[in-house]
């Protein structure tokens, strides 16, 4: 699915983002063809308006509503009703509709933004379960102590890259749902506001990962614990053409785990061992090996690929936290696992050999407690 990322310019009307002073620092394409060229919003009002924008803009506060005479290219001053939205103390955003001609127009426009709103929701709950699972990467990343200035820096740069545009994006949605609750709509317009606080909420916990969770322990089958995530996995292997190769132990083993952080910890393995098939000369009959050994009072997972391989000098860092040789990637991901292996008392090695693949050995002690 594609992601739809809701901008001014999908409005059915004329938006401004202006300062406090009115200078306009942003319109959508729609403007210039409704308007004379302006730098300043006042220089579109009627005379017969401007006292009444500038007695309401000493006093703005948050949302509402009034009605001017905007100057157009006709030439003709307009009626236009005029939504604002104070985002914070030098932004406000200004949305006009025409009374006499658009409100049939916007009508029209909000059902063909329906979809829209639908896609707009599923792609917020696909962003959302991204974040979570970078939120339990980043709330173990703070092992190292000389990387924790570098954590707080990483957290406030995508706190304010991710949670600015959301709340416009939640401003625009609140002011159109008075117009989708006249056509009976207004369900999208709450769905999508939901999704947003949610998101929200998430970036919130993203913003605490200096303060990293314990384990939750319960006693679980390690045995039911692979299987589910292998079944998670089994779809994305199939389209990066690798297949399991699965050692069942003959009898199920209990162990005193977080299932969610363990769960985590074989994701990542995982999606690593994919990784590293799709970039070897077995990227196409990858095999990812999945093994579950019980050795009196421990238990090993083991999960191996035929991928690319690790070369030494890699192989002594690829622990270290913010250290990555992928691309795209944050460097956070076997720090976390690490983190957590030893969380459970436990520990996490690595064996590989490069261009024949790599070995992950998890090992965890059999129904103990942790201190």
């Amino acid at each position: 699915m594609n992601d739809v990322l809701l901008t001014p310019d999908m409005l059915p009307f004329p938006y401004f983002m202006v300062d406090r002073e009115l200078n306009i620092l942003l319109q959508t394409d729609c403007v210039k063809h409704k308007f004379p060229i302006a730098h300043n919003f006042l220089e579109l009002v009627d005379a017969s308006s401007r006292e009444k924008i500038i007695d309401d803009f000493t006093k703005l506060d948050s949302i509402h509503k009034l009605e001017l005479h905007l100057h157009t290219r006709k030439k003709k001053a307009a009626l236009f009703e005029i939504y604002i939205h104070c985002q914070s103390s030098n932004q406000i955003h200004l949305f006009c509709i025409d009374k006499e001609s658009q409100m049939e127009s916007f009508q029209t426009q909000v059902s063909g933004l329906e979809c829209n709103f639908i896609n707009v929701t599923h792609s917020l709950l696909e962003e959302k379960i991204m974040l979570e699972q970078s939120i339990e990467q980043l709330q173990q990343s703070v092992i190292e102590h000389e990387n924790l200035a570098t954590v707080g820096k990483l957290a406030a740069s995508i706190a304010h890259e991710i949670r600015n545009p959301l709340t416009s994006v939640r401003g625009f949605v609140q002011l159109l749902r008075p117009h989708l609750l006249e056509i009976g709509k207004e369900h999208y317009a709450d769905v999508a506001i939901s999704e947003l606080d949610r998101a929200n909420d998430i970036i919130y916990e993203f913003l605490n990962t200096s303060k990293p969770s314990a384990p939750t322990l319960e006693q679980v089958s390690i045995v039911s614990v692979v299987e589910e995530v292998m079944l998670l996995c089994q779809s994305e292997s199939l389209l990066n053409n690798c297949y399991f190769e699965y050692r069942r132990p003959d009898n199920d083993i209990w162990l005193c785990i977080d299932p969610k952080q363990i769960k985590q910890v074989l994701l990542n393995l995982i999606h690593n061992a994919m990784d590293a098939v799709k970039e070897s000369v077995n990227r196409n009959h990858g095999v990812i090996m999945i093994d579950i050994r019980h050795l009196h009072s421990r238990v090993e997972i083991v999960i191996a690929d035929n991928g690319s391989g690790i070369n030494q000098e890699n192989m002594q860092k690829i622990f270290a936290p913010f250290y990555t040789t992928k691309k795209k990637g944050t460097g956070v991901g076997l720090a976390v696992c690490q983190r957590i292996i030893e969380d459970h008392n436990g520990k996490i090695d690595v064996h590989s050999q490069l261009g024949r693949g790599t070995s992950f050995t998890i090992t965890l002690p059999c129904l103990t407690s942790i201190n």
